[in-house]
C-alpha cells in the first residue's frame, strides 16, 4: 500500500534497512536516504555521483547498480543475514545515524544554503 511522507519516520525507525530508488535526479539524493540514515535504517540505495562524493562507503549507505540487479540481490540477502548472524548491518546503520546526525540535519542544510548564497549573490534585475 501507500505510505505517507509523514508515516516514514516511524517506518525508518521500525526497520532496518531501507531500498530505495532514486527519482531521475541522478546528480543529488532524494532526501529518503537521509531520514532512513538519521532514523537508524540502512538505506540501500542506486548511488549518484553527489552521494559517492558525500556519503562515504561504510557511513549507513549501501549502494548498488541498476545495471546489475542479480548482485544487489544477493547483497541485500546478504545484509539480511547479517542482521542476525555478525550483527554488521546493525554497526553500519549506527554509523549512518551518527554520520547523519552531523551532516544531514535542516541547520546543515541551512549553513549550506547560507554559504552558498554568500559565494553567489543574487543580482538585482531591471525590468
Amino acid at each position: 500500500g501507500e505510505v505517507t511522507y509523514e508515516e516514514l519516520p516511524d517506518i525508518y525507525n521500525n526497520a532496518r534497512m531501507s531500498l530505495n530508488q532514486l527519482p531521475w535526479f541522478k546528480m543529488g539524493m532524494h532526501d529518503r536516504t537521509p531520514l532512513a540514515m538519521i532514523n537508524g535504517c540502512v538505506s540501500i540505495t542506486d548511488e549518484s555521483r553527489y552521494m559517492r562524493e558525500r556519503i562515504p562507503d561504510g557511513c549507513g549507505v549501501v549502494y548498488y547498480s541498476l545495471e546489475d540487479m542479480e548482485k544487489a540481490a544477493g547483497d541485500i540477502r546478504n545484509m539480511i543475514d547479517s542482521v542476525t548472524s555478525t550483527g554488521e548491518t546493525n554497526i553500519l546503520a549506527h554509523r549512518g545515524m551518527k554520520f547523519a546526525e552531523e551532516q544531514f540535519t535542516w541547520e546543515k542544510w541551512a549553513e549550506e544554503f547560507a554559504t552558498i548564497t554568500q559565494r553567489y549573490p543574487l543580482q538585482s534585475v531591471q525590468v
